[in-house]
Order: C-alpha cells, then sequence, then structure tokens
C-alpha cells in the first residue's frame, strides 16, 4: 500500500531498466492495503517523483508504505502510525534530514533508519557520514538502482547485525 501524508491521490507505478539504470513512470491505481506487509516504511523526500518511484519500487516487494514531503510532516505521520522502518532523505525544505533523524531517534531509539541524499549544496558523503553517526542504519548515495533500495531495506529490516555499508 502506498499513502501520503498529507493525502494525495495521485500514485505512479513504476518500471526500471537494468540495461540504463533508469526508471519510468506511468499512472496506476492507488494499491490495497495489505493483510500481512512485508514491513510498514516511512518514506520521506521533498521530491513529489522520488517518494511516488520509491515508494511504489517498495510497495511491488509487498512493503506498506507512507510517504511524507519534508521532517514536519514526517514527525506527524510518526506520531500517528507504527513503522517498522523510516527511509528519509537528507537535504529537504523546512525539517531537513539530520534534525529528522535526530528527532526521530530521541522519540523511537529502536526505529531503523535509512539515509539517502543526492548532495545539495554540499557533498552527499558529508550528509551521508553525518546521518550515519547520528545513528542511520544505512546510507545510500543518490543515484542509486530500485535493487540497492530494496537490498538496503531487507538488510535492516533483518537487524543491526546485517547492515554494513553500502555509500
Amino acid at each position: 500500500m502506498l499513502a501520503e501524508t498529507p493525502a494525495s491521490t495521485e500514485f505512479a507505478a513504476v518500471a526500471f531498466h537494468e540495461s540504463t539504470h533508469a526508471f519510468t513512470l506511468a499512472d496506476c491505481a492507488t494499491r490495497p492495503a495489505l493483510a500481512n506487509p512485508m514491513a510498514r516504511i516511512l518514506l520521506v523526500d521533498d521530491e513529489p517523483s522520488i517518494r511516488a518511484l520509491f515508494g511504489e519500487v517498495l510497495a511491488l516487494e509487498q512493503h506498506e508504505v507512507t510517504t511524507a514531503g519534508d521532517g514536519n510532516a514526517a514527525l506527524a505521520a510518526l506520531a500517528h502510525g507504527t513503522f517498522d522502518l523510516v527511509v528519509t532523505d537528507i537535504v529537504m525544505p523546512d525539517k531537513e534530514g539530520i534534525e529528522f533523524i535526530r528527532e526521530t531517534l530521541q522519540l523511537r531509539p529502536d526505529l531503523p533508519i535509512i539515509a539517502m541524499s543526492g548532495g545539495g549544496r554540499g557533498s552527499s558523503a558529508d550528509y551521508l557520514t553525518l546521518a550515519s553517526l547520528l545513528g542511520a542504519r544505512m546510507t545510500l548515495a543518490k543515484p542509486f538502482s530500485a535493487r540497492e533500495l530494496l537490498d538496503a531495506v531487507a538488510r535492516v529490516m533483518q537487524g543491526p547485525g546485517a547492515v554494513r555499508p553500502m555509500a
């Protein structure tokens, strides 16, 4: 299931082309709620197309996905929902990812977080290193493939002993 916080009615299907490492989007209907999702994931990114794309990649693997456009919306979603994992961008308006990670882990120190960044004004490696120091269990430097995202989610969901840096 892919749900948007705050409410949105548009979702996208995704096709990943291994040969070009590119994604394509096509409109599709909202998926029904899963009876037993693999994981309940909060996906945070300020880019609507990234939220739709990554959300659909995760939903296709039977994860229940809720999305938020910034750290403030994500904190509101955390207050009203139960999640097994957070996947968050770092560079966002309003409440950016580093602040969101810090506040999230103060509220839920057991909640695993995957941080992702394309760098923004700085180096993505700098942002991702800081995210790791704050407690993100894994980091991904954009751009990355659908397979890398799914592998990161699988490893983080296996527990802390299974996590190795990817970026």
